[in-house]
């Protein structure tokens, strides 16, 4: 699950998950699955 800055909350599945992204920014790039809801292709640590 990830959060937003405005609070958001998104449900992400993942395939494949690197637990060195916990508790960082990431970016998520992926289809949507529902309106809060997102299949990703690949997640990675925003810059």
């Amino acid at each position: 699950m990830i959060t937003t800055p405005d609070e958001g909350t998104w449900i992400v599945d993942a395939p494949e998950f690197d637990g060195a992204l916990l508790e960082q920014n990431v970016i998520v790039e992926g289809v949507l699955k529902s309106p809060e809801r997102i299949l990703a292709d690949w997640i990675g640590i925003a810059a």
